[in-house]
């Protein structure tokens, strides 16, 4: 049975700080090839779901550029934070 959970704000931020961190030192030093690839892909994968009809639809293709957008800057915001920034 699936369970549903209701995070606010900064439950959510907290956890994803946690998850940073724990990423951060189970890799130590070594470094993933090919993030940008990851992340790249990540945001193709975003915006097909935000706009499934892709550039053929060019208002809803606009819109989900503009939410990833401001998706991956909340993200940024938020990383920045970590180190007081």
């Amino acid at each position: 049975m699936k369970n549903t959970i209701r995070l606010n704000e900064r439950e959510m931020t907290r956890l994803i700080k946690r998850i940073v961190k724990e990423n951060e030192e189970s890799m130590g030093d070594e470094r993933m090839s090919g993030d940008i690839n990851q992340v790249m892909d990540f945001g193709y994968e975003m915006l097909n779901n935000y706009a499934p009809d892709g550039p053929r639809n060019r208002r809803q293709y606009e819109r989900a550029i503009d939410q990833l957008e401001k998706d991956f800057n909340y993200t940024i915001r938020n990383l920045r934070g970590n180190i007081g920034m």
